[in-house]
């Protein structure tokens, strides 16, 4: 039942958002402005959805690490995990949004040299029987800060929009009451 109504909310949402759109392409003197904003949020929202989701998904797979009780070959099967899927698909990640500028040396510094130090090395996160917290840690953190600024990205790419889309109706509204 809950889901029948995510859903249908969903798809209102989807709806409305189209006929936000339509209405500010409609409004707009620029509609190559309008396009290109309304793409660049729909890039970086999609961006950010992957990602947290691959994230979300890394440290729902390391929770039970955190939890304690595991035998030793469950927890090997999730240094596993970590080693052949999370791994592999954050780098693949991070390398993708450094190439593509979204981090950068320029504008996240630190971010983007913890990210370059990262992607370097070869963790193991479970020596002798021994978690290595410190490698855990930087798994963890590193996925939280980069889906926070890609977040932050996200909101900024929004704000642009409702700007451009303030600025277009408010031409209307001008035009209107000459």
């Amino acid at each position: 039942m809950l889901t029948k109504d995510i859903e249908a909310a969903n798809d209102r949402q989807r709806a409305l958002d189209k006929e936000a759109y339509r209405y500010f392409l409609d409004v707009a003197a620029n509609k190559d402005e309008v396009r290109r904003h309304y793409g660049h949020f729909q890039s970086i929202s999609r961006r950010y959805g992957d990602f947290a989701n691959l994230v979300n998904e890394m440290l729902n797979g390391v929770q039970p690490l955190y939890e304690g009780g595991l035998t030793r070959e469950q927890v090997q099967g999730i240094i596993r995990a970590i080693k052949s899927k999370y791994e592999p698909g954050l780098n693949k990640a991070y390398r993708s949004l450094m190439e593509d500028g979204l981090i950068s040396q320029a504008e996240d510094a630190d971010l983007h040299k913890a990210l370059i130090a990262f992607l370097e090395k070869d963790y193991r996160y479970y020596i002798d029987g021994k978690f290595q917290n410190n490698e855990l840690g930087e798994l963890r953190g590193l996925g939280i800060r980069t889906a926070n600024l890609l977040n932050e990205r996200k909101f900024a790419a929004y704000r642009r929009l409702l700007e451009q889309q303030l600025a277009a109706s408010s031409t209307e509204v001008s035009l209107e009451r000459r």
